[in-house]
């Protein structure tokens, strides 16, 4: 009787992964990144976490019963499952994959050193066979230990804090920063609808001082951006600088501090801070999922058959998510959101937060009041149209829908700032609205001056956010300043209009709302990525100096466009056919449609090479084709059939004069439906300049 064995060895090694994959290794993720989870609590992660233990234990109970009834394959794949079991372990708990961001920016990186490892030890395992129970006991005991105690650090459940009331007769200062908005598209729509932001400057020209969240925020409040930082940035720049914030400075002349998201990093015990998604008590009902997500890619890096996969088992598990929000229409979005296959959707529900600490808003006869608010609704996926109504799974284009999300973001700020008149404390509230950085190097403006390399890693669109102020007591309509501007400008612009001049000498920045005689001569530094890599700590970047005299773009060089760009078929949208390594591909079957379209470039007047590097059988047909045109089919400069290239992988292309600049700009490839077409790649590439 020796299958009752093997199946003991099958179900204890699939036990084992059960818990490595659903329990270990989302804990194992959670403990390397809390910051990205600060809503989690430990009884959420355990109440979603166990409709997902039931399903896979009821699903490893009905395969062993039914193994009972076959035990010749039983033994047939004791080695083989055993051995698979071992390495899943192995790569959840010991040697995950390198998967990047997960943030749709990223690529996923299979590490062959890891991989080779991982193979290794799950072949070296089978040696042990006879050992299972302390194999496995072995190889499980640490992580369990360790994943344990990150649970009961958790905080069982998240204590929500009251909003601050504003000051009804004494200064209130409100900074709301959104999270990877454009100074441009800001600027545009501003420039187009000026009402309401009455008293308002604006400055098209800012530059931010880091490309990210954490360390943006962080130096805006210090105002200052040192040589290093040494060790952890967070910690050990609250522990240097802390009493030089901006919003430490405030509180120890009596204003009241409030902080909320990325701004809370640093923070006195005695600020009134709140992690995101706080305002409203949600929890972060998508944290286990998220969690576990990306738990599964460090074993299997295959995005998409993960996001399959998880979408089974979450109708398995019948999870109930988002029921306890408050009405029918944050229901509904929360579901929107639930369903989106992007890692980072979750981001978006931080719109009710926005919505809820509007409408918290009051005030009251207390002392003067600061506030310092960040958003991430903004942050990438691009979701919401102009009037913030989530579009996931409708269709939109990229390029048209940064955009309307920035419109989302403008009418959010009107929202506010009715909020603040109808209170009657408009006057006496200094408001900055800000964001962090730009947009990401987005596909659609890779010939767009956005898209230069400022680093290896990270390009000019980034270090481009929006910056407008109104000071005290400021009216008449809203003026645009020319001058160059920094996020280091905003603590001594802040300083100067409340406290002494003694107390504003740490910062680095110039004050934004006085003269502007000696500004040329006061430099912005920002921070410069020494690596290729995504790297995000202050160790990994050095302090640049950017004259005041020149524009970010023109003191890198950037001013000029590149000469070409390539881009991988499966980067680019598409309506029909399939991914295919990195290209796509269509045959009979798939319906006829674009297997790529995009990149939506702006190209300036000039002279261009459009290509495509394909592969097509033709089977009689001649309706595939591949064209060029300008917003959309309303102009097409080109169109050509593709001919039968008889297995082999041919370029084609063709010379396109632009009088003039030209805006969204694409290089399609349709399929007719017979056939086999495949697209490896398009190119557009300059030739001359008019």
């Amino acid at each position: 009787m020796s299958y009752p064995l093997s199946l003991r060895k099958l179900t204890l090694a699939l036990a084992g992964v059960i818990v490595s994959l659903l329990f270990i290794a989302p804990l194992l993720v959670y403990r390397a990144n809390r910051s990205d989870f600060p809503a989690l609590t430990a009884s959420q992660f355990l109440l979603e976490l166990t409709p997902f233990l039931g399903v896979a234990f009821v699903g490893l109970l009905a395969a062993m019963l039914l193994l009972l009834r076959f035990p010749t394959v039983t033994k047939a794949l004791e080695k083989g499952v055993f051995f698979a079991s071992i390495a899943a372990i192995l790569f959840a708990c010991y040697l995950p994959l390198a998967v990047g961001k997960l943030d749709g920016v990223d690529t996923i990186e299979l590490s062959g050193r890891y991989l080779l490892a991982g193979l290794f030890a799950g072949g070296a395992s089978l040696f042990f066979i006879g050992h299972y129970k302390a194999l496995l006991l072995a190889l499980l005991m640490g992580p369990v230990v360790v994943t344990i105690q990150v649970l009961l650090a958790m905080a069982p459940e998240i204590q929500e804090q009251p909003l601050l009331p504003f000051s009804s007769d004494q200064p209130n200062i409100l900074l709301v920063s959104f999270d990877n908005v454009q100074s441009s598209y800001v600027s545009e729509l501003l420039t187009e609808s000026p009402e309401r932001f009455d008293g308002f400057m604006i400055f098209p020209e800012v530059t931010a001082v880091a490309p990210f969240s954490a360390l943006s925020t962080l130096t805006t409040k210090m105002g200052q951006l040192p040589q290093q930082i040494p060790g952890e940035v967070l910690t050990t720049a609250a522990a240097l600088f802390q009493d030089r914030f901006i919003s430490s400075r405030l509180g120890d002349s009596g204003f009241q501090i409030e902080t909320y998201g990325d701004f809370e990093q640093g923070e006195r015990s005695s600020t009134n801070s709140h992690d995101y998604y706080h305002a409203r008590h949600n929890n972060d009902r998508s944290g286990y999922r998220r969690l576990l997500q990306a738990a599964l890619l460090r074993v299997f890096p295959f995005p998409e058959q993960v996001n399959t996969g998880l979408d089974a088992l979450n109708k398995l598990a019948s999870r109930a998510a988002m029921s306890d929000f408050e009405n029918y229409e944050t229901q509904e979005m929360a579901q929107l959101v639930a369903r989106d296959r992007h890692p980072l959707a979750h981001y978006k529900l931080d719109i009710i937060q926005f919505e809820a600490f509007i409408s918290s808003m009051k005030s009251d006869n207390v002392g003067p009041t600061a506030k310092f608010h960040h958003y991430l609704f903004t942050h990438e996926p691009v979701r919401f149209d102009e009037d913030c109504n989530y579009l996931y799974g409708t269709g939109f284009r990229y390029v048209t829908a940064i955009p309307a999300e920035t419109a989302c973001a403008v009418s959010k700020m009107k929202s506010l700032i009715n909020k603040l008149k109808d209170l009657a404390i408009y006057n006496n509230t200094m408001i900055i609205f800000t964001s962090d950085h730009g947009p990401e190097c987005p596909l659609n403006f890779t010939l767009s001056p956005g898209s230069y390399q400022v680093s290896k890693r990270w390009c000019l669109s980034r270090y481009q956010p929006f910056l407008m102020i109104k000071g005290f007591n400021e009216t008449g309509p809203l003026e645009i300043k020319t001058q160059q501007a920094s996020l280091l400008d905003i603590a001594q612009t802040v300083c100067a209009a409340t406290l002494s001049s003694a107390k504003c000498q740490d910062y680095e920045g110039i004050d934004l709302l006085g003269s502007a005689e000696d500004d040329v001569l006061t430099p912005r530094y920002i921070l410069v990525s020494n690596t290729d890599k995504d790297e995000r700590h202050y160790a990994d970047f050095h302090r640049r100096e950017v004259p005041r005299q020149f524009g970010i773009a023109e003191h890198f060089g950037l001013d000029r466009q590149p000469r070409y760009k390539r881009y991988l078929a499966s980067a680019l949208p598409s309506q029909t056919g399939a991914v295919f390594g990195s290209a796509r591909q269509a045959g009979d079957g798939d319906d006829p449609g674009y297997i790529t379209y995009g990149p939506y470039a702006h190209l300036r007047a000039g002279q261009y090479q459009f290509s495509v590097r394909h592969r097509f059988t033709n089977a009689g047909d001649n309706t595939s084709y591949w064209q060029v045109t300008i917003d959309g089919s309303s102009h097409e400069l080109f169109r050509q059939s593709f001919l039968d290239t008889q297995g082999s992988v041919q370029e084609e292309m063709v010379a396109v004069t632009l009088d003039s600049a030209a805006n969204h700009v694409e290089l399609r490839t349709f399929f007719g439906g017979k056939g086999l077409l495949t697209i490896e790649a398009v190119e557009i590439r300059q030739l001359s300049r008019h």
